[in-house]
């Protein structure tokens, strides 16, 4: 997790392209994917059975890109704070776009070397899996909504900054205070809430001396 961190982090967090939320999860999985592939490679090569490609490839690398949804929400949210100057913030949300994949990662893999000894690990293995993907899903589709430019001047949606952050995910039972972050969403919201009001009473003033 720390290498995939360190392609995405140093290559892509400063550059011009990254300009939207959304690109850290695209980016992030990108890179995950790319090592994956490389992982099933040698593993394939390893034990020359076909059985371990197709096991792989329904759980291994959709794993990957899991984690990595998770790294570039984080990611995502430590761009939007350096933009707004909270550094504090930016700083907390990095350290967590490494913390929560790596502790993803560690049970994903636990639960895997456990189940051979402990045969209810494969339970809670499938259990888990399917909780992670869900919650990846979900991630995914707030980032979507989520209108936020991340150039010179960000632009923020109000409405769709409700949407993003009504609900908050609960990874690997990890609890994460995002009051901070909401707060941050809410404050640039209402900072953009007047011109939006001016815009639309012109709007309706035009409207009125056309009729």
């Amino acid at each position: 997790e720390f290498c995939k961190w360190f392609f995405v982090y140093f290559i892509t967090y400063k550059n011009k392209a990254f300009n939207h939320a959304y690109d850290a999860i695209v980016y992030a999985v990108l890179v995950s994917l790319g090592f994956a592939c490389i992982e099933n490679v040698i593993y394939v090569l390893s034990n020359y059975e076909v059985s371990v490609a197709i096991t792989r490839a329904f759980l291994a690398v959709p794993g990957h890109a899991c984690d990595a949804v998770f790294m570039g929400y984080f990611l995502a949210l430590a761009k939007i704070s350096d933009k707004n100057n909270n550094d504090k913030l930016s700083r907390r949300n990095k350290a967590l776009s490494l913390l929560v994949p790596v502790l993803l990662h560690g049970v994903y893999d636990y639960l895997i070397f456990a189940s051979p000894h402990i045969p209810l690990f494969t339970l809670v293995f499938f259990v888990f899996v399917a909780y992670m993907f869900n919650k990846a899903i979900e991630t995914i589709k707030r980032m979507k909504v989520l209108k936020v430019e991340l150039g010179d001047t960000p632009v923020w949606n109000n409405s769709n900054v409700v949407v993003a952050y009504q609900s908050v995910p609960n990874v690997n039972n990890v609890q994460v205070d995002y009051n901070q972050n909401s707060q941050l969403f809410n404050n640039n919201a209402v900072q953009n809430q007047q011109p939006q009001i001016q815009y639309n009473q012109e709007q309706n003033i035009n409207y009125q001396q056309n009729q």
